[in-house]
């Protein structure tokens, strides 16, 4: 047999440097890990609407503006009331209660206000509605405890205040609703645990009323849960992970440098990543934090390439194992022949994420980073970890893998075999399914849901869903209104527009409540000049003398109506307020177009007003779809990257050729199962094809590099391919089913998004099988350039089991 040449005189001297001084390296090596794992508790999470928004340029520069002009919607934390009973929330118990809340809460540090029916101001003298100056702001509930009498009476004057409907009382009174304005400078997350977790204590140590419930949801508290809920969610997965991947590497490897170095060398390098990822002060948002199952995937897929190489070297050479010099022997040859393989893996891998950085998106180009930073930290410690540890501990032996191991084997050979004899035959079927494929992803849409975390069963998404149903939902989309003066926008014609606008948008689908300064001044000019409330002021100058004696008021009773919150105290700016449904980025997008055109007829350019969409819904729309589609143009990207490479590395544009397709599989066949499926493009889903096209990239590399090794000693592509299924091909079925038994465990996360990625992942296993061992051997076959054309042997059952004895 033709021995195997160590990859290179560098990566053999690196193989024998890791050897003989493996002492000192070792002690140098736990006392970095040691620093290493303390400071990756320092990494953070961001899963703020501004981490996914940033890259998005003017949009987000627009939505700031507006928050700063007319307040953050997303700093609302929400409490809430709900009856259980046959009781509505106007009763003495639930309006006590209410009071008893806000008052706890208005001692908190970082809430600048709190409303409720039950604290509100309201006007308190009659007057005429020519003589507004004499009105004077009280409290609704003039003392508290409120007994039955008094309940009544709020009750009948709640019934003629229509403003409150939807914000702080449902249409039906069973709901009632504590708004909590929280300090906007405070929107990180820490500061955000912080206020959630004590508003939630304030919530919980008050004594609910006999058939009443409370809630609390928000888009704070919505984030806090997710995130807190994803790390509980981590920590209890990964640990199992763990486990599952020792058991399995030791049932595949029958031994302790295989079952346990793996997962200490991919370990020991994601210790490195968020050391680094910490000591920089990056964090891991919506998009990276599947970094560490990504780096977990790539690291495991590399270290089974390593170990297998251990054992296949002490095989082949003869080395007495038993003894050290024999290991340290097979350890030189290992580490030697893979170094080089992984390392062009390791490279090319990086460099693919790092074409990530061409994407607009700021989270794009972050996670490319620390993509890359992660496989670097991997190849360093998969190489050090290994090749000084693999001496301590016998090699797998293939002779000893029982009978289990030996039809696996005997398998995988005839896989090999089956590729080799009918390479037409296993391109076209493979082509076949990934057209098929292809065709079934063409009906996958780009969608997100903004609580697609949870699923509809969830104590949280329900609280959503009953705000949603009850009161006015929590999707702000905001219409920024600009006036050239102060005047404009209450004169009457104008006025008149917003108002057809708010009628409009209150007809489509999704939109649940619609509010602007037009109904401000509709409730004070009808309820003191008695007239209809839906009567607007005629476009003469009796209808322009009412709006400015009630913009007069309105500035007067500023903490009454919040006036500023929907025209700014100098008139030229005001908003169009809609809550929306939670009905997907896809259909937000579309509805935003339908309301785009009714604004442009309204408002046309060139015009006295201004009009231009924003608010959170929106933004959010706008960038998680540009962030799905710079994650597929960057993956492009990458692709293109990788095959380049490898087209250099081989010197053969046909080989980068070769490449292609059987990277590109598993993402065909990824899509196909979403449109099958139903699945939507989100983030979450997509980010599964970045996972894809790394483990697709590192098992084609190793495949070809081993192709080419086994090539090159006797210039026979067929029995190549054979000998190469024997050995990488089997190392890439193993790493495939170890990752497939660690994957398994994301299907018993409580979140709907881990579960998903789980699933979508097992799936890309499949895709890569198919790719690799199917149609990059077939491809291999029909178009690598012989170097000398030399006759193919024939195929006889003897050199078959010959091959398999290989």
């Amino acid at each position: 047999m033709v021995p195997r040449k160590c990859g290179g005189l560098m990566f053999a001297h690196l193989a024998s440097f890791l050897v003989q001084r493996r002492i000192p390296i070792l002690a140098l090596l736990t006392a970095v890990v040691v620093v290493a794992s303390l400071l990756s508790f320092g990494v953070k999470f961001d899963f703020s609407p501004q981490a996914i928004f940033s890259g998005n340029g003017q949009l987000v520069a627009d939505a700031e503006r507006f928050r700063e002009t007319f307040g953050h919607e997303d700093a609302i934390l929400l409490g809430i009331l709900e009856a259980t009973g046959e009781q509505d929330t106007l009763t003495p118990a639930s309006l006590n209660w209410q009071n008893a809340v806000v008052a706890k809460l208005r001692t908190l540090h970082d809430v600048q206000s709190v409303e409720s029916v039950a604290s509100l101001q309201v006007p308190q003298i009659h007057f005429t509605f020519g003589d507004p100056f004499k009105m004077r702001l009280g409290p609704l509930i003039p003392a508290f405890p409120v007994d039955a009498v008094t309940a009544e009476e709020v009750r009948v004057r709640v019934d003629r205040m229509p403003l409150i409907s939807g914000a702080l009382l449902s249409e039906s009174r069973r709901v009632a609703a504590i708004p909590v304005f929280v300090d906007p400078k405070k929107r990180d997350l820490e500061s955000m645990q912080t206020v959630v977790h004590q508003v939630r204590d304030v919530l919980r140590n008050e004594a609910t009323p006999a058939g009443f419930k409370w809630h609390l949801t928000g888009l704070p508290d919505l984030r806090v849960d997710a995130v807190e809920n994803l790390q509980k969610d981590q920590a209890g997965l990964l640990p199992f992970a763990g486990v599952v991947y020792l058991l399995a590497l030791m049932l595949m490897f029958r031994c302790v440098s295989g079952g346990l170095l793996p997962l200490v060398a991919v370990g020991v390098g994601l210790s490195f990543t968020f050391a680094i990822l910490a000591l920089t002060g990056q964090t891991l948002n919506v998009v990276s934090n599947v970094l560490p199952m990504l780096l977990l995937i790539i690291g495991i897929s590399s270290s089974v390439q390593v170990v297998a190489a251990y054992g296949e070297d002490a095989d082949e050479h003869g080395h007495d194992v038993r003894a050290l010099a024999g290991r340290e022997a097979a350890t030189r040859g290992a580490i030697g022949h893979m170094a080089e393989a992984s390392l062009v893996a390791s490279v090319t891998t990086a460099i693919g994420f790092l074409s990530l950085m061409t994407a607009r998106s700021d989270v794009l180009k972050q996670f490319g980073i620390q993509s890359c930073i992660g496989v670097a930290m991997l190849y360093i410690a998969l190489m050090t970890v290994l090749g000084t540890l693999f001496p301590y501990f016998r090699p797998p032996r293939r002779r000893s893998a029982g009978r289990l191991g030996r039809a696996f084997e005997q398998t995988v050979a005839n896989i090999g075999t089956l590729v080799a004899r009918h390479p037409r035959t296993m391109l076209a079927s493979s082509a076949l399914v990934v057209v098929a494929a292809i065709s079934a992803g063409m009906f996958v849409r780009v969608n997100s849901y903004t609580f697609e975390t949870y699923e509809e069963s969830h104590p949280t998404l329900k609280t959503m869903r009953l705000v949603e149903r009850e009161l006015s939902g929590l999707l702000a989309l905001e219409v920024s209104l600009k006036a050239k003066d102060g005047a404009t926008l209450i004169e009457p014609d104008v006025y008149r527009k917003v108002a057809e606008f708010q009628h409009y948008a209150l007809q489509q689908e999704g939109v649940l409540f619609a509010r602007s300064y037009v109904d401000l001044h509709q409730e004070l000019i009808s309820r003191w000049s008695r007239t209809d409330r839906d009567v607007l002021p005629a476009d003469d100058d009796d209808g322009r003398r009412r709006l400015n004696q009630s913009n007069v008021l309105l500035l007067k009773l500023e903490k009454a109506f919040h006036y500023s919150k929907f025209r700014t105290t100098d008139g030229t700016q005001a908003r169009v307020m809609l809550r929306l449904k939670d009905i997907g980025t896809s259909e937000t997008l579309v509805l935003a177009r339908r309301l785009e055109a009714t604004l442009t007829d309204l408002f046309p350019a060139g015009g006295p007003v201004t009009a231009h969409l924003t608010g959170d819904a929106y933004v959010n729309a706008v960038a998680m779809d540009n962030l799905i589609h710079d994650l597929f143009g960057a993956l492009l990207t990458a692709s293109f990257s990788i095959f380049g490479m490898i087209a250099l590395l081989f010197r053969s544009i046909r080989v980068g050729l070769i490449a292609a397709l059987p990277n590109l599989t598993p993402l065909a066949l990824t899509l196909g199962y979403m449109g099958l499926r139903g699945y939507d493009m989100n983030v979450g889903n997509v980010i599964v094809f970045t996972i894809s096209l790394g483990f697709a990239d590192d098992t084609t590399i190793h495949f070809l590099f081993r192709f080419r090794e086994e090539y090159r000693k006797d210039l026979h592509v067929i029995d190549a391919i054979q000998r190469t299924f024997l050995g990488t091909g089997r190392a890439i079925v193993q790493t495939s089913l170890l990752v497939v038994s660690g994957l398994l465990i994301l299907l018993f996360s409580n979140f709907l998004p881990t579960r998903r990625f789980g699933e979508l992942t097992l799936v890309t296993l499949a895709g890569n099988l198919l790719g690799v061992l199917l149609m990059l051997p077939a491809c291999v076959v029909l178009f690598w350039k012989r170097t000398i054309p030399l006759p193919e042997p024939e195929f006889t059952e003897s050199s078959h089991a010959e091959s398999v004895s290989r």
